[in-house]
Parts: C-alpha cells; structure tokens; sequence
C-alpha cells in the first residue's frame, strides 16, 4: 500500500471555503423489517436555502439493494426552509438491506462535496443516528488525490458474543471494484488475529462485514467477553470516499441472527488509521493540548481510541498506552484535557464518546476527536444537526460546551436556537451563553405541534469554539447522541 496523505484539521475547513461544486453526495446503510419494527430514515435540513440563500438545489434520493441493483428512485425540489426526511417504509412492504444514496445537484456552488445530512435506524429497543460519512466521488475528484486506492479503516469497537454481533459497511460508487479486505481484531490483551478476503463489489453495491462471518466462532473465543478494535484494510478503491459504518447488534435467536433481526442496533462511523506504522500520514496540530468534552448523556464514559503512537499523550494527566483502548470515566456535561508532552497533539486524536442505556443490552458510542485550537482558528457562525428522527417519540436536549483555547477568549455570548419541522421553522429563541449548558427542548417544544423528524439551528458571531451536541432519549429505548455540523 502507498501512503495516503491528509491535510491537517486547519487546512480542510479553509480549503472548504475556497472549493467550487455544483454536485454533492451522501450515502447511509439502510435496512427494514416490518415484523421486527426495524426502519430508516434519512433527512436533512434545508441548510442550502437557509444558510447561503440557495433555491434550486434537487435531491434525487436512490434506494439501492446490498447488489447495487436500483429500487425506488425520486426527487426533491429543496425549495422550502424546512426539514426533508425520506423513510424506506413508505415505499417498501417487504424486508430490505442495504444504501440509501441522496445526490445534490444545483446551478450554483454548494462549496463541498458532501452535505449535512444524517441517517437513523430504529430498532424495537434503540435509536441509532450518524452524521454525513461516505459517498461517491464526483466527477472531477476522480483522479486526484482524494480518489484514494488504499485504506485503513479504524475506531471499530467490537463487542461480540453469542447474542452480539460486530457490523461494518463499505457502500460502493460507480465503478465495479475487486477488492483485498483484510479485516485486523485487536483483544484487550493486545492480541491479534487477522484474515484477508477477495471482495467482489459492484456498482453502487453494499458490503456488509460481520467479524462473527469473517472469523467465524474464532472472534468470540478470542475476545473473551470483553471490548475490542478492528481495523479494516481495503486495497482496489476507486471513486469512493471509504469511511465505513461500524456499530453491533444485538439478537435474541442465533438461529436468525443476521441484522434484518436485530432487537437492538447501534452504530458510528469509522476513521483513518492515523498509527505511526500507517500507510494514512497527517501533520501534527498547531498545538499541545485539546479538550474531550462529555456531553448530556443517562450514564457514560469516554474511550481513547487504539493508535500506535510514539507521542507522550496524557488523557486528564494519565498517560495514553501506545495502541491500547483508553477508558476515562466522565459525567455528564464535563471536559477533560488532553496534552502532550515535549511535542503537539497530531491533528487528528480519535475517541469514542459512550452512553449506557436503561435496560439496553447495547451501549451508544459516537465516534469524536479531541478539540484542539486549530479548528477554531477558521471562523464560523453556524452549527446545526437533528433532534429526533420522525420514527420515533422522546426528549431531546442540547449540550454546549466551551474550549478555552486562549486567556483572551471571551466565554460570554449571545446565540441564537431555532427548531425546524418538515414544515418548516416551529420555534425560535436567544440563549445568554455563560457557561457549559444543556437545552432541555421539553417545554420550549411543548405546546407545540411538530410534524416529522426535527432538526435545530444554533448562530452566533462566534460558535468556532463551541463543541455542540444533540441526545435523543427515545421512549423505553436506547438513544443516541450527534454531535452537529
């Protein structure tokens, strides 16, 4: 594999204001089971019209098989300042895996590639969303340093024994692609094992990767009931951002144990492996310290990615074990620090941020990165994410936390909350920011009736240094927590 390099956290956000596209993508793994009240949804908010003012933006949204065979398709004029949510229930009456693909297309410039867009499956006992992840190239990246051949896909948490099973999904473009999969397991002792397959992808396809079917019962054994990490090794790319869907499930019969049967579902998204013996290279931040912050969450902790690292980092004054899974234990709505020592932090240092559920078998886990300095120096005044899928009931609240990254920063603001329906815009308020703080939503969206999946808007003249989350606590059920755009 040659060595694939990427630009620091810095350089991407002020090469994202320079950009130029007409065209964008998103793609989100999809499944349905009406008998198991399994479902997904995919929705967005119109931020294309309500942040830079532009109306002629056209979603065509595909629903594709795992064989890349082509469904249903439709399209969306995004003419409306509200929420657009498509549900595979209302268009399928029959079980269903695989993607879901929105592409954007506009005669003006939509800046980049690939758009705030968030995709939720629902479960009889859980709620699981993640943000934008993967998604086809257009056609002028092709070619150039993004069309990358090789990867190694990281930041897998597996937790598999017989009533849980390890998932990961890689959703094809437009090429036919055979692929070399190595699929790498790391155990809480350190150990590994490892198995290589030859992959057939087709166009617009889905690969679905159980570590139970690739190892067979070898992964349980060599787990031995507790955490582990796998990494994924792809070579034969083509015209493909390769970021993956990784998450488990739960099942209650072995017998039909694959994830059209699945009781619970969580899952996140993956990351390069950034380890000093990977072929992915990133630059070093600016700085030596960032935060990890925790946001609302019924219980939780944090976890350090594994990462082979020569770095002397210290996690709340610990010090960070090369290539280990980091536990810090966090309340809710708190920050730790993240140092290094004699050198800066490396641009990218991954973690998980982890909730646990009443009566969940499964834990949530979002895929994070410690905030560093660098990201704030791009300024910004808009972040925005979703509240609560349209399939499901419950609360929802809003965490804010604040990075102090300098003495001259000042902590005090004013900002501005707006809430957004499928009909559009359905409540509005100003927060005197002062410190870190959760937004219940329950009496602000009270008297309120809503329709749909809700996303919300929170501007301000600066939000660089703001880290913002949105918990979804489902009625008895697991939920999930994003953090926004």
């Amino acid at each position: 594999m040659g060595n694939v390099n990427i630009v620091s956290t810095f350089k991407n956000y002020a090469l994202q204001k320079k950009t130029f596209f007409k065209s964008s993508s998103s793609v989100f793994f999809g499944v349905y089971n009406p008998k198991q009240n399994l479902d997904t949804e995919v929705s967005l908010l119109n931020h294309f019209i309500l942040k830079r003012g532009i109306e002629d933006v056209i979603a065509k949204f595909e629903l594709r098989c795992s064989t890349g065979k082509l469904k249903k398709t439709f399209f969306i004029k995004l003419n409306k300042k509200c929420v657009y949510s498509f549900r595979i229930s209302n268009y399928l009456k029959s079980k269903f895996i695989g993607s879901v693909y929105v592409f954007f297309q506009s005669k003006k410039n939509l800046f980049i590639p690939f758009c705030a867009v968030v995709g939720s499956i629902v479960a009889k006992n859980s709620v699981c969303g993640v943000h934008t992840y993967a998604r086809r190239l257009e056609k002028k990246e092709i070619g150039t340093n993004i069309d990358i051949r090789n990867t190694i896909e990281s930041c897998w948490t597996i937790r598999d024994n017989n009533k849980i099973k390890s998932f990961a999904i890689l959703h094809g473009g437009k090429f036919n692609l055979e692929l070399d999969v190595k699929l790498q397991c790391t155990n809480f002792l350190g150990k590994i094992i490892s198995k290589t397959k030859k992959i057939s992808l087709s166009k617009f396809g889905t690969f679905i990767l159980t570590t139970q079917d690739f190892f067979k019962d070898e992964i349980i054994d060599h787990l031995r009931g507790k955490k582990g990490q796998a990494k994924v090794f792809i070579k034969g790319l083509r015209a493909v951002f390769p970021r993956m869907c990784i998450g488990n499930y739960y099942f209650k019969n072995f017998k039909n144990s694959d994830i059209l049967n699945a009781e619970e579902i969580q899952f996140t998204h993956s990351n390069f492996d950034y380890s000093d013996t990977s072929i992915i290279k990133q630059p070093d931040a600016k700085v030596n310290f960032g935060y990890c912050n925790q946001p609302s969450v019924p219980n939780g902790y944090a976890m350090i990615y594994a990462v082979d690292t020569k770095k002397n980092i210290f996690i709340n004054n610990k010090k960070y074990k090369s290539n280990t899974l980091h536990k810090v234990n966090m309340k809710p709505v708190s920050q730790i620090k993240v140092k290094s020592k004699n050198t800066n932090l490396p641009a990218r240092f991954n973690l998980a941020l982890i909730s646990q559920w009443k009566n969940a078998i499964l834990e949530s886990e979002m895929s994070n990165g410690v905030c560093m300095g660098d990201a704030a120096r791009v300024k910004h005044h808009w972040s925005w994410g979703l509240l609560k899928p349209s399939l499901e009931k419950g609360k929802n609240e809003i965490t804010i936390i604040f990075n102090r990254f300098n003495k001259e920063q000042k902590i005090s603001r004013k900002l501005n909350l707006k809430i957004y329906d499928e009909k559009g815009l359905i409540g509005e308020k100003f927060i005197n920011f002062n410190n870190n703080r959760v937004i219940k939503l329950k009496n602000f969206l009270i008297k309120k009736k809503t329709f749909g999946a809700l996303w919300y808007v929170i501007t301000g003249n600066n939000v660089e240094d703001l880290q913002i989350f949105s918990t979804f606590y489902p009625t008895k059920k697991a939920g999930f927590v994003e953090h926004a755009f």
